[in-house]
Protein backbone atom coordinates (compact mmCIF):
# COMPACT_ATOMS: atom_id res chain seq x y z
CA UNK A 1 0.00 0.00 0.00
CA UNK A 2 1.40 3.74 -1.30
CA UNK A 3 0.31 6.27 1.35
CA UNK A 4 -0.19 8.77 -1.31
CA UNK A 5 -1.84 6.63 -3.18
CA UNK A 6 -4.55 5.01 -0.62
CA UNK A 7 -4.75 8.06 1.55
CA UNK A 8 -8.30 7.76 2.64
CA UNK A 9 -7.92 3.77 3.34
CA UNK A 10 -4.99 4.77 5.46
CA UNK A 11 -6.78 6.96 7.78
CA UNK A 12 -9.48 4.75 8.00
CA UNK A 13 -7.33 2.14 9.33
CA UNK A 14 -5.49 4.94 11.91
CA UNK A 15 -9.41 5.17 13.19
CA UNK A 16 -8.37 2.29 15.64
CA UNK A 17 -6.35 5.05 17.46
CA UNK A 18 -7.98 8.61 18.79
CA UNK A 19 -6.52 11.98 18.32
CA UNK A 20 -7.99 14.28 20.53
CA UNK A 21 -6.61 13.92 23.82
CA UNK A 22 -5.00 17.23 24.39
CA UNK A 23 -6.99 18.84 27.11
CA UNK A 24 -4.70 22.07 27.32
CA UNK A 25 -5.38 22.86 23.37
CA UNK A 26 -9.18 22.24 23.90
CA UNK A 27 -9.35 24.59 26.56
CA UNK A 28 -7.45 27.30 24.07
CA UNK A 29 -9.40 26.42 21.67
CA UNK A 30 -12.62 27.11 23.82
CA UNK A 31 -11.17 30.13 24.91
CA UNK A 32 -11.07 31.53 21.46
CA UNK A 33 -13.96 30.58 20.21
CA UNK A 34 -15.66 32.04 23.69
CA UNK A 35 -13.72 35.40 22.60
CA UNK A 36 -15.07 35.50 18.91
CA UNK A 37 -18.47 33.83 19.28
CA UNK A 38 -18.43 32.49 15.92
CA UNK A 39 -22.19 31.57 14.28
CA UNK A 40 -20.73 28.45 12.78
CA UNK A 41 -17.79 26.51 13.45
CA UNK A 42 -16.27 23.78 10.97
CA UNK A 43 -13.38 21.16 12.61
CA UNK A 44 -11.11 20.12 9.61
CA UNK A 45 -9.52 17.09 10.17
CA UNK A 46 -11.98 16.33 13.38
CA UNK A 47 -10.72 12.90 13.80
CA UNK A 48 -13.10 10.98 16.57
CA UNK A 49 -14.68 14.03 16.55
CA UNK A 50 -13.76 14.62 20.79
CA UNK A 51 -13.18 18.90 20.27
CA UNK A 52 -16.47 19.31 18.17
CA UNK A 53 -18.67 17.28 20.76
CA UNK A 54 -16.90 19.60 23.84
CA UNK A 55 -17.70 22.82 21.57
CA UNK A 56 -21.21 21.55 20.54
CA UNK A 57 -21.79 20.90 24.87
CA UNK A 58 -20.61 24.72 25.37
CA UNK A 59 -23.61 25.45 22.80
CA UNK A 60 -21.55 26.42 19.57
CA UNK A 61 -23.35 25.24 16.35
CA UNK A 62 -20.34 23.20 14.81
CA UNK A 63 -20.02 20.63 11.67
CA UNK A 64 -17.38 18.45 12.00
CA UNK A 65 -15.22 17.16 9.07
CA UNK A 66 -12.71 14.73 7.77
CA UNK A 67 -11.65 12.18 5.48
CA UNK A 68 -12.05 9.14 7.07
CA UNK A 69 -15.43 7.49 6.76
CA UNK A 70 -13.89 5.26 9.95
CA UNK A 71 -13.08 8.24 11.99
CA UNK A 72 -16.69 10.01 11.52
CA UNK A 73 -18.52 6.56 12.42
CA UNK A 74 -16.48 7.04 15.91
CA UNK A 75 -17.26 11.11 15.60
CA UNK A 76 -21.41 10.11 15.17
CA UNK A 77 -21.23 7.61 18.38
CA UNK A 78 -19.07 9.37 20.55
CA UNK A 79 -21.93 12.55 20.01
CA UNK A 80 -24.77 10.28 20.65
CA UNK A 81 -23.60 8.57 23.66
CA UNK A 82 -24.06 11.97 25.42
CA UNK A 83 -26.67 13.58 22.98
CA UNK A 84 -24.37 16.13 21.51
CA UNK A 85 -25.71 17.58 18.25
CA UNK A 86 -22.55 18.07 15.42
CA UNK A 87 -23.22 18.38 11.91
CA UNK A 88 -21.15 15.45 10.41
CA UNK A 89 -19.57 15.99 6.57
CA UNK A 90 -17.02 13.50 5.04
CA UNK A 91 -14.82 15.01 2.69
CA UNK A 92 -11.00 16.09 0.76
CA UNK A 93 -10.86 19.61 1.61
CA UNK A 94 -7.28 19.62 -0.43
CA UNK A 95 -9.80 18.41 -3.53
CA UNK A 96 -13.39 19.39 -3.12
CA UNK A 97 -15.39 21.70 -1.19
CA UNK A 98 -19.33 20.41 -3.04
CA UNK A 99 -19.88 18.45 0.07
CA UNK A 100 -20.31 21.75 1.99
CA UNK A 101 -23.31 22.94 -0.04
CA UNK A 102 -21.89 26.53 -0.22
CA UNK A 103 -22.25 26.65 3.32
CA UNK A 104 -20.03 29.24 4.58
CA UNK A 105 -18.18 29.67 8.24
CA UNK A 106 -17.29 32.10 10.52
CA UNK A 107 -14.60 29.75 12.64
CA UNK A 108 -12.75 27.21 11.26
CA UNK A 109 -10.14 24.86 13.37
CA UNK A 110 -7.66 23.16 11.54
CA UNK A 111 -5.99 21.28 14.69
CA UNK A 112 -3.04 19.48 13.77
CA UNK A 113 -4.06 18.70 10.10
CA UNK A 114 -2.23 21.09 7.97
CA UNK A 115 1.12 18.74 8.34
CA UNK A 116 -0.61 15.83 7.09
CA UNK A 117 -2.24 17.77 3.67
CA UNK A 118 -0.93 16.28 -0.04
CA UNK A 119 -1.15 19.54 -1.34
CA UNK A 120 -1.65 22.08 1.18
CA UNK A 121 -2.22 25.14 -1.13
CA UNK A 122 -4.95 23.52 -2.44
CA UNK A 123 -6.43 22.72 1.18
CA UNK A 124 -6.11 26.45 2.52
CA UNK A 125 -7.02 28.36 -1.06
CA UNK A 126 -10.63 25.75 -0.77
CA UNK A 127 -10.70 26.80 3.23
CA UNK A 128 -10.22 30.32 2.47
CA UNK A 129 -13.52 30.30 -0.11
CA UNK A 130 -15.64 28.37 2.96
CA UNK A 131 -14.85 31.09 5.69
CA UNK A 132 -16.30 34.17 5.95
CA UNK A 133 -14.75 37.73 5.50
CA UNK A 134 -14.39 38.40 8.51
CA UNK A 135 -13.82 34.63 9.69
CA UNK A 136 -10.92 33.15 11.78
CA UNK A 137 -8.82 29.87 10.83
CA UNK A 138 -7.21 28.60 13.96
CA UNK A 139 -4.09 26.65 13.15
CA UNK A 140 -1.89 24.17 15.35
CA UNK A 141 1.10 22.06 14.23
CA UNK A 142 4.16 20.91 15.32
CA UNK A 143 7.59 23.23 15.19
CA UNK A 144 9.79 22.59 13.32
CA UNK A 145 12.29 24.34 15.09
CA UNK A 146 11.33 23.35 18.60
CA UNK A 147 14.07 23.34 21.63
CA UNK A 148 13.02 19.54 21.64
CA UNK A 149 13.57 19.07 18.05
CA UNK A 150 16.66 21.24 17.84
CA UNK A 151 18.66 19.71 20.35
CA UNK A 152 17.66 16.43 19.08
CA UNK A 153 19.56 17.43 15.95
CA UNK A 154 22.12 18.77 17.40
CA UNK A 155 22.53 15.84 19.66
CA UNK A 156 21.97 13.33 16.74
CA UNK A 157 23.34 15.24 13.69
CA UNK A 158 24.81 12.30 11.83
CA UNK A 159 22.35 9.72 12.26
CA UNK A 160 19.61 10.00 9.15
CA UNK A 161 16.69 8.09 10.58
CA UNK A 162 15.53 5.30 9.05
CA UNK A 163 11.31 4.96 8.60
CA UNK A 164 11.12 2.33 7.35
CA UNK A 165 11.48 1.22 10.59
CA UNK A 166 8.53 0.58 12.51
CA UNK A 167 10.19 2.27 16.01
CA UNK A 168 10.55 4.94 14.30
CA UNK A 169 7.72 6.43 12.27
CA UNK A 170 5.38 7.67 14.93
CA UNK A 171 2.70 9.61 12.60
CA UNK A 172 1.60 10.44 9.27
CA UNK A 173 3.04 13.94 8.69
CA UNK A 174 3.80 14.36 4.77
CA UNK A 175 5.07 18.28 5.91
CA UNK A 176 6.59 20.35 8.84
CA UNK A 177 6.85 23.72 9.06
CA UNK A 178 8.20 26.43 11.24
CA UNK A 179 6.87 29.78 11.41
CA UNK A 180 8.21 31.77 8.58
CA UNK A 181 7.43 28.59 6.10
CA UNK A 182 4.41 28.09 7.17
CA UNK A 183 3.47 32.13 7.37
CA UNK A 184 4.62 32.26 3.51
CA UNK A 185 2.24 29.39 1.97
CA UNK A 186 -0.46 31.31 4.27
CA UNK A 187 0.56 34.50 2.60
CA UNK A 188 0.63 32.76 -1.01
CA UNK A 189 -3.15 31.42 -0.35
CA UNK A 190 -4.35 34.53 0.91
CA UNK A 191 -4.19 34.69 5.08
CA UNK A 192 -2.12 36.62 7.28
CA UNK A 193 -1.25 35.72 10.99
CA UNK A 194 -2.79 38.33 13.66
CA UNK A 195 -2.24 36.39 16.36
CA UNK A 196 0.26 33.74 18.15
CA UNK A 197 -0.58 31.90 21.07
CA UNK A 198 1.03 30.10 23.67
CA UNK A 199 -0.47 27.03 25.11
CA UNK A 200 -0.34 26.55 28.69
CA UNK A 201 1.38 22.49 29.39
CA UNK A 202 -1.40 20.51 31.60
CA UNK A 203 1.06 17.89 32.37
CA UNK A 204 0.87 16.96 36.17
CA UNK A 205 4.06 14.74 35.88
CA UNK A 206 6.17 17.09 34.24
CA UNK A 207 5.50 19.56 36.90
CA UNK A 208 8.52 19.25 38.72
CA UNK A 209 10.82 18.17 36.04
CA UNK A 210 13.58 21.23 35.88
CA UNK A 211 14.46 20.11 32.44
CA UNK A 212 10.53 20.25 31.23
CA UNK A 213 10.30 23.81 33.34
CA UNK A 214 13.06 25.40 31.21
CA UNK A 215 11.80 24.43 28.14
CA UNK A 216 8.61 25.96 28.75
CA UNK A 217 10.32 29.32 30.31
CA UNK A 218 12.18 29.14 26.59
CA UNK A 219 8.74 28.75 24.69
CA UNK A 220 7.22 31.51 26.29
CA UNK A 221 10.14 34.45 25.64
CA UNK A 222 10.92 32.82 22.25
CA UNK A 223 8.13 31.98 20.30
CA UNK A 224 10.25 30.64 17.24
CA UNK A 225 10.93 27.48 19.49
CA UNK A 226 8.07 26.61 21.08
CA UNK A 227 6.45 23.08 20.70
CA UNK A 228 4.06 23.87 18.71
CA UNK A 229 2.76 26.44 16.20
CA UNK A 230 -0.86 28.36 16.96
CA UNK A 231 -1.63 30.45 14.87
CA UNK A 232 -5.12 32.22 14.48
CA UNK A 233 -5.66 33.68 10.83
CA UNK A 234 -7.91 36.29 8.83
CA UNK A 235 -8.66 36.06 4.95
CA UNK A 236 -6.66 38.71 3.11
CA UNK A 237 -5.68 39.44 -0.49
CA UNK A 238 -3.07 36.42 -1.98
CA UNK A 239 0.32 37.66 -1.94
CA UNK A 240 0.98 39.66 -5.27
CA UNK A 241 4.04 37.33 -6.42
CA UNK A 242 3.63 39.25 -10.10
CA UNK A 243 4.43 42.77 -8.61
CA UNK A 244 7.09 41.23 -6.60
CA UNK A 245 8.60 39.54 -9.48
CA UNK A 246 8.74 43.07 -11.53
CA UNK A 247 9.91 44.53 -8.63
CA UNK A 248 13.33 42.37 -8.62
CA UNK A 249 14.12 43.12 -12.10
CA UNK A 250 14.40 46.55 -11.55
CA UNK A 251 18.12 48.29 -10.45
CA UNK A 252 18.41 49.45 -7.14
CA UNK A 253 17.82 52.55 -6.62
CA UNK A 254 21.21 54.25 -4.37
Amino acid sequence: MAFINDYEKTYDKLSIINQCNDYGKYLLLLSIAKQYNPKKILDLGCAEGTFSILLSLEGFTVTASDISEEYLIKARKNAKKIDAKINIIKGDIENDISQFKNETYDFIFLGDTIEHFRNTSSALLNIRNILTDNGILFITTPNATSIARLIQLFLFRSKIKNYFSHDVLYDLHLNLYDLDSLNKILAFTGFKIIKILIKKRINKKNIYNPFNNIIMFLEKKFIYFSSELLLLCKKTQPLNYLSQINSWSKPNKK
